[in-house]
């Protein structure tokens, strides 16, 4: 079963798609970050900056968990043989007042 990606807020119109999938299992978050990188084309300037790098206020967060809670671009994301629900949520942290 694929990876789940789910993009909430202004990032999901940007992006013009709330979900998307990805085929790949048992990767590091780096990896799976270029994976993204190439699956968004041009639209991946609105989480990454020039340097490729995660812009900042662009939170990954794993089955619930920040990326950088659980070992950030070194983490394991890995599914398991009978149920595989490996879901990233990014989200663009908004101001507000």
């Amino acid at each position: 079963m694929p990876l789940k990606i789910r993009f909430f807020g202004r990032l999901a119109d940007n992006l013009g798609a709330k979900t998307i999938e990805i085929d790949k299992r048992n990767i590091t978050a780096k990896q799976l970050l270029e994976v993204l990188k190439e699956a968004l084309g041009d639209k991946s300037r609105y989480l990454f900056d020039d340097h490729g790098n995660l812009r900042a206020g662009v939170l990954v967060v794993v089955d619930g968990q920040p990326l950088s809670m659980i070992g950030g671009e070194n983490a394991k994301i890995e599914g398991y043989e009978d149920i595989y629900f490996d879901t990233i949520d990014i989200y663009e942290v908004e101001g507000g007042g």
